[in-house]
């Protein structure tokens, strides 16, 4: 009997559904608005390969080789494959934005139309921040965060839209005061969101994304005290959510990287062994209960957390 075929992975299987999506869009009769929507958040889709709010990792800016272009090696095998699916991300987040603000000026009553807009946004900022266009970046997500603004303020009661929007300046690539200012908004939303919905896991999963990247913040800039008491907080959602998730690798590498910027701040502060022992923590999480099996997700960074406990068993400065 012939084997039955592997499993479609993935990204394999939402491109299929977007290439159905344009055949059927370039088929003479008219769509409809939800058909077109659907072809819209197919491209979506398709453009953002970044993980739901709560699972995003906090934009890390440290000086090393990497960010020095003459440090860099050869190109990569591979590097003309990956601009063809950044030109290929940016051309299907283009002709969502599209289609979206198409339906937007047809239906501006429908909420759904306007809250995937401002959301295509987003995501093209994450294409544009992958690309190294920061300056493109910066622009989309400036367009989303303004859209959702004029969203909430016309839908006060709406807590999605709320979550939406926390998440979305949270996500900002931006640096200086103007993050600052998004980060505290964001600090207020998913305050307010908790605080209104304390078990909510999605709400939990986002105040502590917000907590932590406010902590990175204020240890930039020297406010370390502030910064350890917003990673404990976040650390001690994140014992929540592990609590009541226990299967979900995904909190586990959140706590992981938390624990991880707690070392980094030791070290900072001079607490070179309280660096250590938080780094061991972060690599325990992703090996629970001394386990062989490693997840693939959890795999890059376990590998980037030993080399890092390496170096500061060394006394390499970090």
């Amino acid at each position: 009997p012939t084997p039955p075929p592997p499993p479609t992975p993935p990204r394999d299987s939402i491109r299929r559904q977007r290439q159905m999506c344009i055949r059927d869009r370039q088929q003479p009769d008219e769509l409809s608005a939800d058909a077109r929507f659907e072809y819209a958040r197919a491209h979506a889709l398709f453009a953002s390969i970044i993980a739901r709010a709560g699972f995003e990792v906090p934009t890390r800016r440290f000086r090393g080789p990497a960010s020095n272009p003459k440090s860099r090696g050869p190109a990569r095998p591979g590097g003309n494959a990956r601009t063809l699916r950044s030109n290929e991300e940016r051309h299907a987040i283009a002709e969502a934005i599209g289609v979206l603000a198409e339906l937007v000026d047809e239906f501006p009553e429908e909420t759904r139309f306007h809250v995937a807009f401002a959301s295509a946004y987003r995501d093209q900022s994450k294409v544009a921040a992958r690309a190294g266009r920061p300056a493109d970046a910066e622009r989309a997500i400036k367009q989303s965060i303004d859209h959702f603004e004029r969203l909430l303020s016309e839908n006060q009661d709406s807590d999605s839209i709320r979550y939406e929007l926390a998440k979305t300046l949270c996500s900002s690539e931006a640096v200086g005061m103007s993050h600052l200012r998004r980060i505290l908004r964001a600090s207020s939303l998913s305050e307010l969101l908790q605080r209104r919905s304390p078990t909510l896991p999605r709400y939990q999963a986002l105040r502590a994304h917000v907590l932590e990247t406010l902590a990175m913040h204020r240890s930039r800039t020297g406010r370390r005290v502030a910064a350890q008491r917003n990673l404990d907080d976040a650390l001690a959602l994140y014992d929540e959510l592990i609590k009541n998730g226990p299967d979900l690798v995904h909190y586990r590498i959140k706590k992981s990287q938390a624990l991880e910027s707690l070392a980094e701040l030791k070290m900072r502060q001079g607490e070179r062994d309280a660096a250590i022992a938080s780094l061991v923590q972060a690599m325990e999480q992703l090996q629970p209960d001394g386990q062989t099996a490693i997840s693939p997700l959890a795999r890059p960074l376990l590998q980037k957390q030993r080399q890092k406990l390496q170096r500061m068993r060394d006394g390499d400065p970090m």
